[in-house]
């Protein structure tokens, strides 16, 4: 999404999950329900640090793979600004990127069937 003239994206890594996990009641992420929940002031402040979280997780990412990456971090001041109906479409947008990556994907190969035939264990017709 466009925001003040940049792409922002978003990516759930091991860094963005440490940041949120630091935000989190008891710094646990298993606790994350609990950052939107409550005052409506600490539900935004929180869901400002999420974002700027999966932010900085796309930014350092990218910077892993081009070292010629450079992108300026979302501030606060700058969500907070923000137009409300934009600001959800963003907050959507950082959701996405969080529960899209925690996704697993294990590749299996089919259980092999057997033919289905059965012995027969009964003597040979005459």
């Amino acid at each position: 999404m466009i925001v003040n003239g940049r792409d922002v994206k978003f990516c759930y890594n091991v860094l963005a999950s440490i940041d949120v996990a630091k935000i989190c009641p008891d710094e646990k992420l298993e606790n994350i329900q609990a950052l939107f929940s409550g005052p409506y002031d600490e539900q935004v402040t929180n869901t400002n640090k999420f974002m700027i979280a999966l932010h900085k997780g796309y930014i350092e990412s990218e910077k892993w793979k081009n070292s010629s990456f450079d992108e300026k971090l979302l501030t606060e001041d700058e969500l907070l600004r923000m137009e409300t109906r934009d600001y959800l479409k963003l907050q959507d947008e950082a959701i996405a990127a969080y529960i899209g990556d925690q996704k697993r994907a294990i590749e299996t190969e089919p259980i092999k069937q057997k033919s289905g035939k059965k012995t027969d264990t009964a003597s040979p017709k005459k």
